[in-house]
Order: C-alpha cells, then structure tokens, then sequence
C-alpha cells in the first residue's frame, strides 16, 4: 500500500507539470501568418464596434454580420475555410490566443489615439 502511495504521488506530480514541447510546437501548414490573423481580428472588432453605434444598416441580421466579416477576410484576400482553420488552432491554444489578442488590443488602442488626435470638425468653435 505505502509503495502503491508513493508511485502514485510521483505520476500525479509530474502529470501537472507543464509540457514546455508544447511551447515549441509547430503551427500546420495553411494557417494566417500571425500578424495577417492579428490585423483581421483588429477590423472584424472595428466592424462590431460600427455595427453597435448603428453606422451599418439592418447590422442586428445575422447574414449582414456575415457578409461584413466576409467583406474583411475578402479585403486580406483570406479564404473562410483558411479563417476558420486559423481561429481553430488558436481555439484549441488558449495561452498562444491570449498573446495574439495582446497584439490585437495594441493595433485598437493605437488607432483610437490616432482618432483622438484628429480635431473635431463638429465641435463649435
């Protein structure tokens, strides 16, 4: 029994250490480089934003989403069956993900700066 314990003990804490392979492992064949994939979810974000202040008509129909999201991969040349290959890998990698959306939210904030630093023409003088 005290050795069954023992062996125990040893798999369960080294079945929770992290697996650092996974950090080195190679993204398949087809996928959106990076920066391409990073760039596109920065505009689909630009788009659900337009769409929310209503700059877009009948936006609350899902095939209008649709064919606006379309319209983005169509503007980076991306097939839907590549976008969807994509999104699928980073689904699965959560940890890899979250540093793209780092990269995302850095694209956002960079053009929301560069729209505050244009005057409004609107505003009364």
């Amino acid at each position: 029994m005290k050795y069954f314990f023992c062996v125990s003990v040893f798999f369960i804490l080294f079945s929770c250490a992290p697996n650092d392979a996974s950090s080195e492992e190679l993204m398949p064949e087809g996928l959106i480089d990076t920066n391409t994939f990073v760039a596109i979810i920065a505009d689909m974000h630009i788009v659900d934003a337009g769409s929310k202040f209503q700059m877009f008509p009948d936006n609350r129909k899902n095939s209008n989403k649709y064919s606006q999201y379309i319209g983005v991969l169509k503007n980076y040349d991306i097939p839907k069956s590549q976008w969807d290959s994509t999104m699928n890998y980073y689904s699965a990698r959560p940890v890899k993900f979250d540093h793209l959306y780092t990269k995302v939210l850095e694209i956002l904030s960079e053009k929301q700066a560069k729209l505050k630093a244009v005057p409004d023409s609107s505003a009364k003088k």
